[in-house]
């Protein structure tokens, strides 16, 4: 009777240690000292530029930069404090053409916390269409084409269509003051300004 309580006391004390080691390794609540905060990609922060970029007067590699409008936080915790410090560049610009307005694309490669703090990063500005592509619209065709044709119980109709050369395109230019969404393309990992309370 004692080796069958003693089996049953050493069976439990293995399934206690078997479960605190398996609790351990599953385990993802923060804890006090976590010091790193991950954000990943698609996050969106808004920011305000601060020099204007057109295509008229801009290259490829001109430096940009934009300050963040607001904490980002997590719980109590300051992640990406207001007044960061986000640099770029401009990584494609085209300048107005016949047929295609002028175009430019930046890129997000740093950020500066106001402490000092700072790392690399890799995000772009948000446009509607997720290409982050600011212009290049196509231009109108500038003359128009008779074309007849017949309907039914109408008769004959004469359609104009647009055809021909289009129109000069038109220069680009995003100012400073600007609001915009920059997004993250990867994921970012920052540190926590505040420990977890």
């Amino acid at each position: 009777m004692k080796t069958l309580k003693y089996f049953i006391f050493i069976a439990f004390l293995f399934f206690l240690i078997s479960f605190k080691a398996y609790s351990q390794v599953f385990s993802f609540e923060a804890t006090a000292d976590d010091t790193i905060a991950t954000f990943p990609k698609g996050t969106m922060l808004k920011a305000i530029l601060q020099e204007t970029v057109s295509t008229k007067d801009n290259q490829i590699g001109d430096r940009v930069s934009f300050v963040t409008v607001s904490d980002l936080t997590i719980g109590k915790a300051t992640c990406i404090p207001k007044d960061s410090i986000l640099l770029g560049q401009v990584i494609r610009l085209e300048k107005a053409k016949e047929g295609r307005d002028g175009y430019f694309q930046l890129s997000v490669n740093e950020i500066i916390f106001p402490d000092g703090w700072r790392t690399t990063l890799s995000a772009t500005l948000w446009t509607a269409d997720g290409m982050g592509i600011i212009g290049g619209a196509v231009t109108q065709m500038q003359e128009y084409k008779k074309i007849a044709h017949y309907i039914e119980d109408i008769g004959p109709v004469v359609q104009l269509v647009k055809t021909g050369a289009r129109a000069m395109g038109q220069e680009r230019a995003m100012l400073a003051g600007n609001n915009v969404i920059i997004v993250l393309e990867q994921q970012l990992q920052v540190k926590y300004l505040e420990k977890f309370e």
